[in-house]
């Protein structure tokens, strides 16, 4: 607890809240409402603001305690640590020991086609050239700091007989759409060899990179992990277009399907009135395109294929034991984006369609706060998004989505594979408490 602070006497509830930043001084967010605070008490405790700045402060620390408090839940309830592990095979193995019975791994491959282990695309632990995708097998073990594919499976092949399930995500398929298959049977040989088939499941941001897997490997068990990503584009309302402006559009809605449900809104800006409207993408098949390194969400589309829901609600049929999770997050601040702007039944037709299609798929409801690019949606995000705070992101998702909903937190990933378990959490809470 920042020192002097009893001369500002905190209610009872942000006395709770400060013992839980005396537990977990380190955590992100927490340290820095912490700093934030001790600096409003050695610059300010006798001036007319301080009582406003201390407001301010603990503010901030309530809602990074609740950020902990959610990762630690989704830790204990999912069996979610974050992505440290796969920064060596011994993070790796660690996590295993410790009990993790589900392990998701990022899977990007080299120019040759080998697979490798790894969640940003740079082949030195960063998002930094010289990138994977770029880099040849022999570059990659001579300049990379990654481990491969194979690496991971011997690894896991160990605890394949204790209930222990994989999931790849795969990140890309390479650039070239006609090598698809050969990729995937590459993998599905890899799987095999380390009799890992009934442990492995594939999870993709990109309906099109899970359409490719199920055409190659029809029994591998599927994860929509996202999937749902807002395609924002503006075109000016048909009948201010020019008849190049029309030629364009009709061009472009081909290549990429709108939906002319949620088409019909618009933005009004100040004395240029309604100059565009905003247009969101559908289509009831998966897009077919090369999947490249950074592009695997750039066709993930607002409304999901007919096609990949067919393949979903058939898995889920056999009672194929993995269960999906599509993030709601950038449709659902998108809806009350749009509620804002007025266009309320646009709003209530875009929730009731993804809570419809993820209920009749069974599929669990996911929210990242910042995430999917939230704030860097072309004007809107710009506009809107980033001055949404992660608490508010929360309060909105909670809202709309309801209790169930499993939220990813930006600041705890750095943190999470130091956290304990969310029981032992309430335990040192209520002993702080009883102490006092």
């Amino acid at each position: 607890m920042p020192k002097n602070l009893e001369e500002y006497q905190p209610d009872r509830y942000d006395k709770e809240v400060l013992s839980v930043a005396e537990l977990y001084t380190q955590f992100p967010g927490i340290k820095e409402a912490t700093e934030q605070m001790e600096k409003v008490l050695k610059n300010g405790e006798h001036s007319p603001e301080f009582v406003k700045e201390m407001e301010f402060a603990l503010q901030n620390l309530r809602g990074a305690t609740e950020i902990l408090e959610i990762s630690l839940k989704n830790q204990e309830e999912y069996g979610l640590v974050d992505k440290r592990w796969m920064r060596e095979p011994e993070f790796m193995k660690n996590a295993l020991e410790k009990g993790r019975l589900a392990m998701e791994l990022d899977v990007r491959i080299d120019k040759d086609g080998k697979f490798w282990v790894s969640h940003a695309t740079g082949a030195r632990s960063s998002v930094l050239p010289p990138f994977i995708n770029a880099m040849t097998t022999e570059e990659m073990e001579e300049k990379g700091r990654r481990f491969t594919v194979e690496e991971a499976f011997e690894i896991f092949s160990k605890y394949k007989d204790r209930g222990h399930k994989l999931i790849l995500e795969l990140k890309t398929l390479g650039p070239d759409e006609k090598k698809f298959p050969e990729v995937v049977e590459s993998l599905k040989k890899l799987i095999d060899e380390k009799g890992l088939s009934e442990a492995v499941a594939v999870s993709s941001l990109s309906p099109g990179v899970l359409m490719s897997v199920h055409e190659s490997i029809p029994e591998m068990p599927l994860i929509l992990n996202g999937g749902i990503v807002p395609i924002v584009s503006y075109e000016k309302p048909a009948g201010k277009q020019t008849k190049t402006e029309k030629a364009v559009s009709n061009i472009l809605r081909k290549i990429i399907p709108t939906d002319k449900k949620w088409r019909a809104f618009g933005l009004d800006l100040p004395v240029l009135g309604k100059v565009f409207e905003v247009v969101v993408s559908a289509s009831e098949k998966t897009i077919r395109r090369p999947d490249g390194e950074g592009t695997q969400t750039g066709y993930a589309l607002t409304r999901l294929p007919e096609d990949l829901v067919k393949v979903l609600r058939e898995q889920r049929k056999k009672g194929m034991k993995f269960g999906g999770m599509v993030s709601l997050s950038a449709v659902t601040i998108l809806a009350s984006v749009l509620e804002n702007l007025g266009a309320t039944k646009e709003a209530e037709e875009m929730r009731r369609y993804y809570n419809e299609i993820v209920d009749d798929l069974g599929l669990g409801k996911m929210a990242t706060t910042w995430g999917q690019g939230l704030n860097k949606i072309p004007l809107l995000g710009n506009t809107l998004f980033k001055n949404l705070k992660p608490e508010e992101q929360i309060r909105i998702f909670k809202e709309q989505l309801g209790i169930d909903v499993l939220i990813y937190t930006k600041s705890p990933e750095a943190f999470a594979h130091k956290l304990e378990p969310f029981s032992i959490y309430k335990q040192k809470i209520k002993k702080k408490k009883e102490k006092k």
